[in-house]
């Protein structure tokens, strides 16, 4: 199947939600990762890994790559709202009272 390393990024951008729907996480997650590591200006393979990086109970991974991405696209609603919904749900309220404002 493509996806592999030749493959454009489009293709394995494209696996990763195969991946999702299949529900292999650990799957979509290294078909994303080869995703930003190729195009790392495209910014919803963030948000996509973040969201793969939760359902894998990895709140780390998921936070280190949403604040990747704030660096990038520092103020962007998407990034930091789903930033705060992170803290949220790992009981940091006080960050993510900041993150939200």
């Amino acid at each position: 199947m493509g996806g592999g390393q030749g493959a454009p990024p489009w293709v394995s951008y494209a696996l990763g939600f195969a991946q999702v729907g299949l529900k292999r996480p650990a799957e979509a997650l290294a078909a994303w990762e080869r995703v930003r590591e190729a195009v790392p200006e495209f910014e919803p393979v963030y948000l996509d890994l973040a969201d793969v990086y939760l359902q894998l109970d990895d709140g780390d991974r998921a936070v280190a790559t949403l604040r990747a991405a704030e660096k990038r696209w520092p103020g962007d609603a998407d990034v930091l709202n789903a930033l705060g919904t992170i803290q949220v749900r790992r009981n940091a309220l006080g960050e993510a009272v900041e993150t939200f404002e």
